[in-house]
C-alpha cells in the first residue's frame, strides 16, 4: 500500500527542544505534515481539537506523561497510532503501553532511519485499518439496503395500487442509499420515459427519454448491461437530441430492469459521489443486485408477469419441513442459495434456464438423492442438503462453480457464468425459518460482492 508522506499528519510531543527540532526537521524533509509542541498541556488541547495520524511522544514530561496522552486519545475514541520515545523505559511502562494499544516503544537515543521505518509501518497499519473499517461499513450499508429492498418487493406482490408500489421502490432505494437523484423509466410505445422520480427537475424528467439502441453521451443503451456515465453535466446528448439542462447530474448509472428476457424499464441513478467508499465497480455490483431484486415487481407492475400467490409459502415450507426433519432426527442440515451471475456480456443465446438446469443436475450428482432443490426465480436455486458436513458441501460447490465457469466460458468475449452461493446451517445459524432465510440472503450477498 503506497501512502504519500504529505497525507500523513504527525504530532511530536517532547519537552527536550533539541529532540523536537531534530525530529521536525528530519520528518518535514521526508515530506510529512508535522506539528510539534514541547508542552504536554498544549498537546492535550491539540489532540482534542485536531486529528493526527501518528503521534510521537516522550514518556516522561512535566504535567502530563506520554501514557496520559495515550489514555486521552482512547477516551476521545481517536485512531491515531502512538509511538512512545523515552530514555526511561521500564518493563511495567512497556506492558502498560501495549495494553493501551501503543504501536511501538522506542528507547533514546534512537536512530532516525529506524524511527522512519517504524513511522511508515504505523501509517500503513492505520490506513489499512481505516480502509477495512470503510469496507465493513460499506458492506453493512449495501446489505441493509438490499435486504430491505427484498422484503419490500415481497410485500409489493400483495399491493393493488401500482403508483403506491412504485413509490415504495423509489423511497426504499433513495432513503436506504441516500440517493439524491433517481428516476424509474418504464416503456411507453418504443420509448422508455420517466415514470417516477426523486430529486430531478420537471424539465429534465420530461426531456430525458430514450429507445433501445440510442446513445447517451456516446454510450449505447442495449438493455443488457449497466451504462456508466462518468460526468453527466449540462451537455447531455440523448440520441440526436441535446438536452438544454441547467444543472449537473455528476456520476450516473443507467441500470436495465430485465426479467424473463424482457426489458421492463431502467433505473437511472444520478449525481453519485465518485470519491466515497464505493468504487465504480462496487456501484455496478450493487445496482446489478438491486435490479435483480426489483425486476419481478416491476414486471408485475407493467402487467407482464403473473405471480403465484403461494410462491413464498412454498419456500417457507421447504425450509420449515427440512428443519423439522433435522430436529426430529437430531442431525444437521445445510441450506444453500445459489445464483447465476453472467459476467461481461454473457452470450444471451445460451438460455439462462438451461444453465440453471445444468447447475441443478450438477448439484444433485454431487450431493446425492437425499437433497431437495427448489427454483427461486429464473436464476436462483434453494437447496437443502441433510447430514453432510458444511465444509464438504462448500468444497463441492467450489468444484461445481469451476465446472460451470469452464463450460460456459467464451474465449473471445472473455465472458462466463459465475456461481455465487450463500449457506445457512442448522443448528449453528438458527432453528427457525426467519433465521435461516436471513442468513441465506446475507451470505449470498457477501458472495456476490466479494
Amino acid at each position: 500500500m503506497e501512502i504519500k508522506p504529505e497525507d500523513v499528519k504527525v504530532l511530536i510531543i517532547d519537552d527536550e527542544k533539541l529532540i523536537l527540532d531534530q525530529l521536525k526537521f528530519f520528518l518535514s524533509e521526508k515530506g510529512y505534515n508535522v506539528e510539534v509542541t514541547d508542552d504536554s498541556k498544549v498537546a492535550m488541547s491539540m489532540i482534542e481539537e485536531k486529528n493526527f495520524d501518528i503521534i510521537l511522544t516522550d514518556l516522561v514530561m512535566p504535567h502530563f506523561t506520554g501514557m496520559d496522552i495515550v489514555k486521552k486519545l482512547k477516551d476521545l475514541n481517536k485512531d491515531s497510532q502512538v509511538i512512545i520515545i523515552t530514555g526511561f523505559a521500564t518493563t511495567d511502562s512497556a506492558i502498560e503501553a501495549i495494553k493501551y494499544g501503543v504501536y511501538d516503544y522506542i528507547r533514546k537515543p534512537f536512530n532516525l532511519k529506524e524511527l522512519l521505518v517504524v513511522l511508515n509501518r504505523a501509517a500503513e497499519k492505520l490506513y489499512l485499518s481505516r480502509e477495512n473499517s470503510a469496507l465493513t461499513n460499506k458492506m453493512k450499508e449495501m446489505l441493509y439496503t438490499v435486504t430491505t429492498l427484498y422484503e419490500v418487493c415481497s410485500i409489493l406482490y400483495q399491493v393493488d395500487n401500482v403508483d403506491f408500489a412504485k413509490g415504495i421502490i423509489i423511497d426504499t432505494i433513495t432513503e436506504g442509499l441516500k440517493i439524491k437523484k433517481m428516476a424509474l423509466l418504464l416503456k411507453k410505445g418504443d420509448r422508455f420515459v420517466v415514470d417516477s422520480s426523486h430529486g430531478i427537475s420537471d424539465k429534465f424528467g420530461k426531456n430525458f427519454y430514450f429507445s433501445l439502441g440510442e446513445e447517451i453521451n456516446g454510450k449505447k443503451i442495449n438493455g443488457e448491461e449497466i451504462i456508466v456515465l462518468d460526468k453527466l453535466n449540462k451537455e447531455i446528448k440523448v440520441g440526436s437530441r441535446s438536452l438544454d439542462i441547467k444543472e449537473d447530474y455528476g456520476l450516473s448509472f443507467v441500470v436495465p430492469i430485465k426479467y424473463m428476457d424482457e426489458v421492463y424499464g431502467f433505473l437511472c441513478v444520478f449525481d453519485l459521489p465518485s470519491d466515497g467508499v464505493f468504487s465504480i465497480e462496487d456501484y455496478i455490483k450493487l445496482w446489478s443486485i438491486i435490479s435483480i431484486q426489483i425486476a419481478p415487481a416491476i414486471g408485475m407492475i407493467c402487467g407482464g408477469i403473473k405471480t403465484e400467490s403461494n410462491y413464498e409459502s412454498v419456500v417457507q415450507k421447504l425450509i420449515r419441513d427440512k428443519l423439522r426433519e433435522a430436529q426430529n432426527l437430531n442431525e444437521g442440515v445445510t441450506f444453500s442459495l445459489v445464483r447465476l451471475i453472467p459476467i461481461v456480456d454473457f452470450d444471451e443465446t445460451k438460455d439462462i434456464n438451461a444453465v440453471l438446469s445444468d447447475v441443478e443436475s450438477e448439484i444433485k450428482n454431487k450431493f446425492g438423492s437425499d437433497i431437495e432443490v427448489l427454483n427461486d426465480g429464473i436464476d436462483t436455486l434453494i437447496v437443502a442438503i441433510p447430514r453432510l458436513h458444511p465444509i464438504d458441501i462448500e468444497k463441492g460447490y467450489e468444484e461445481i462453480r469451476k465446472r460451470i465457469k469452464d463450460k460456459y466460458f467464451n474465449q473471445v468475449k472473455k465472458s462466463y457464468i459465475a456461481l455465487a452461493y450463500g449457506f445457512a446451517n442448522y443448528p449453528e445459524d438458527g432453528e427457525k425459518f426467519g433465521d435461516i432465510f436471513i442468513s441465506l440472503k446475507e451470505n449470498l450477498f457477501k458472495s456476490i460482492i466479494s
